[in-house]
């Protein structure tokens, strides 16, 4: 229901209200405001035609005009709500926008007089939001009370303007100027792209929609409050701006460090003098787009959102249907956020001597507009309090609850800390961590510092252990080729030399490696382990032109390629490429001198053991460093759990631009295990797998949940499940 809701208490007083005087007040304040009785209703050609209804026509009865109820309810004001908004308020195509309930509370000091309302009674007054909003709200209270004292008509002046003036004018104007204003401001934006927020379930479609929305709220405490508006004033900005900003801080963060960030957000829409104290629905809902710099303070933030939102300020009036032109449904919707200032003089209505005290509506059934919507209000009397309001469609009840804790950390990181003046902090540093996980991240530092003490331990260090231990089992087999792990340090020893020698390969060089499955593609990455070089893998599925690029960004110097591989790179004065089979297979022998130099070459455990990079479907692909004692440290916390171990036999079936290759091979040879490899593209050879699987006894896999369900269906369909009786271990994700 789209009302804008007005709720009264009568404070303790020796006056009383009247209520038959309240209605003749209401209907004064009907008359002199024209947009509250105005009906609505289509035309024979389905356009909306407006029907200003005469006033002097209904004097036998005032409820042809607005809504009039006298209910008794002894409860509390939850339930009264209910009653109060479970029927139907408003008749538009009557004119009929307002209704006003008076609830006479039997436990409230009683009357002789029904017509007299006391201490404790409850006036509530709806008003569709077709013909009101927000800033209304103050013109109509205080009309009501001027009305309501004087008992007669409010003095009007026929030529004074009114909504439909308004109205008719917006239509006049010409609002090329503001077109391309707002054309501009989202040139280059995706109207379409969402942010990327903590939801637990996506919906299937923006057509179903439930309306059910979870509540999180918090108020600021005093010193919160005083630095908030403090901020604001030193840094000449409204509370809107401030609020508007952090909200931006908030997402940045929320969404993992999204910078392009685009939101709905209400703005008053009365930009000029003569629309401040007339009745109607001005608001406007407007994008407020931002570019934020993650290494920008929230200071230059602040002062960002404020340019932004003084040269929106006189281009509001643009109606939001043009500015979204062809978009159904843009994304920028789905994300509001509003700053509600309630004036004094609505905390409370003098009518009559009888003091009417403003009563906080409760939010926890509020129904879900957008997917989510974060609310300031700001009341003189009460603070400043805020609401979180997010759809059930996309969050549980507990993830609300988090995400408002975490805004509510984040408002007193930023205007309550006596430590720092974090408003200079480059906003990527900004922290939406709760004190609680704080304490437990001190904890587990604290341990980290103690394992510390001991010596961790490099890769081609626990290879060397496990070649020595394990010389004679089989590391790595491959159809009917296998290397045992002293046949698989020898040939990587013998690569390692050749990089160093002929292609110049030094401690820490990222070394690119693009060949297909096989045992060489297993020698070169041990090779460049021990070596101290950075293992970086590059798919041979991949097209030349990325394949190129991601060389480039690495900034390497070499990279290994195989005989179906080499065709994709071209010449590079700064690059070279190496044939790995003719490397390995290099006439010559490697010395003692050889293998003590490459055993003296200092690795540590800080060194970077491989680069990954990412997929690219957001843009760019990035680059992922991984050290090696974080890389030794998540193979030994997966190892106590049982997740695999020495004596597992290991299928290696993810894609090398995945990084569970690495677990698959290099996780495997540093524990003592076997590396089980397909033929390339044998992944997609159904028998094939089920027949690696059976013959050599895979204990041991991670496969994605497509070919895991695909498998599955194939061995059922062929009753061969035999094939997986050795399988202790299957990860999948």
């Amino acid at each position: 229901m789209y009302t804008v809701p007005l709720l009264y208490r009568i404070s303790p007083s020796n006056n009383h209200v009247s209520i038959s005087r309240l209605r003749r007040a209401l209907r004064a304040v009907i008359s002199k405001h024209s947009i509250l009785r105005t009906a609505i209703e289509l035309d024979s050609n389905g356009l909306v035609m407006q029907t200003i209804l005469d006033v002097d026509s209904s004097c036998d009865s005032q409820e042809d005009l607005f809504g009039f109820t006298v209910l008794s309810i002894d409860d509390h004001e939850h339930n009264i709500i209910d009653t109060i908004y479970e029927g139907d308020l408003f008749d538009l195509a009557r004119g009929r926008v307002l209704h006003c309930h008076v609830v006479h509370r039997p436990s409230s000091l009683s009357v002789d007089n029904e017509d007299l309302m006391t201490d404790g009674d409850l006036v509530s007054f709806s008003i569709h939001h077709s013909a009101f909003d927000g800033e209304s709200a103050a013109t109509f209270l205080r009309d009501l009370s001027v009305a309501y004292e004087s008992d007669a008509a409010l003095a009007t002046d026929d030529r004074a303007l009114q909504y439909i003036d308004y109205a008719a004018h917006e239509r006049q104007l010409d609002m090329s100027t503001s077109g391309d204003f707002w054309r501009t401001q989202l040139d280059g934006y995706d109207l379409e792209r969402g942010l990327v927020l903590p939801v637990d379930r996506h919906r299937l479609s923006n057509n179903e929609r439930s309306g059910r929305a979870w509540v999180g709220q918090f108020s600021f405490d005093d010193d919160l409050s005083r630095s908030f508006l403090s901020f604001a004033s030193s840094h000449n900005v409204t509370p809107f701006q401030l609020g508007l900003a952090t909200f931006y801080a908030y997402l940045f963060k929320l969404s993992g460090g999204q910078q392009d960030l685009c939101i709905g957000s209400i703005n008053a829409n009365r930009y000029r003098a003569e629309l401040r104290d007339m009745i109607g629905m001005f608001v406007a809902t407007l994008p407020y787009q931002v570019q934020l710099d993650p290494n920008g303070s929230f200071e230059q933030l602040v002062e960002q959102v404020r340019d932004r939102c003084l040269s929106i300020l006189e281009h509001s009036h643009y109606p939001l249907q043009h500015i979204i032109g062809s978009h159904h449904a843009p994304a920028f919707l789905e994300t509001m956020f509003d700053y509600i200032t309630i004036d004094s003089a609505m905390e409370q209505v003098n009518l009559g001597g009888a003091m009417l005290e403003s009563v906080a509506l409760e939010q926890s059934d509020s129904i879900a507009k957008f997917d989510m919507m974060v609310t300031f209000v700001h009341s003189q009397s009460i603070g400043i309090s805020c609401s979180l309001v997010c759809s059930q469609d996309l969050f549980d009840d507990r993830t609300v609850q988090l995400m408002t804790d975490r805004f509510s950390c984040l408002l007193h990181h930023l205007f309550n800390s006596a430590l720092f003046a974090t408003e200079k902090q480059p906003l990527c540093q900004l922290s939406l961590i709760l004190p609680h996980e704080q304490l437990l991240i001190d904890v587990m530092k604290n341990d980290d510092n103690r394992r510390s003490t001991r010596i961790v331990q490099t890769i081609s260090q626990l290879f060397y252990e496990k070649a020595s231990s394990y010389s004679q089992k089989v590391a790595v087999d491959l159809d009917e080729q296998y290397l045992t792990y002293s046949e698989l340090l020898f040939y990587a020893q013998h690569l390692a030399v050749v990089l160093i020698d002929t292609h110049g390969v030094k401690v820490g060089d990222i070394v690119c490696q693009c060949v297909e499955r096989s045992l060489s593609m297993i020698i070169g990455i041990m090779a460049i382990e021990i070596i101290g070089a950075v293992y970086c893998p590059l798919s041979p599925r991949d097209p030349s032109q990325r394949l190129c690029s991601l060389v480039e960004e690495t900034r390497s110097r070499l990279v290994l390629v195989d005989q179906v591989t080499r065709h994709k790179f071209g010449d590079d004065a700064v690059t070279s490429h190496a044939d790995i089979n003719v490397a390995i297979n290099a006439n010559r022998t490697s010395s003692d001198d050889d293998l003590n130099r490459i055993a003296s070459i200092k690795v540590t455990s800080e060194s970077i053991a491989y680069v990954i990079f990412t997929s690219g479907s957001t843009g760019t692909p990035k680059a992922a460093q991984i050290r090696q004692r974080n890389f030794i440290a998540y193979i030994e916390s997966v190892l106590p759990v049982g997740t695999f171990s020495e004596k597992d036999t290991v299928l290696q079936i993810g894609r090398c631009t995945f990084d569970i290759h690495v677990q698959d091979v290099i996780g495997t040879l540093i524990v003592g295990g076997t590396v089980v490899m397909l033929q390339p593209d044998g992944i997609m050879n159904l028998k094939y797998l089920g027949d690696v699987l059976r013959q050599k006894e895979v204990s041991y896999m991670f496969i994605v949940p497509t070919v895991l369900s695909s498998l599955g269906s194939y061995f059922k369909e062929k009753n061969s499940m035999e094939k997986i009786l050795s399988l202790r271990t299957i990860c999948s994700g």
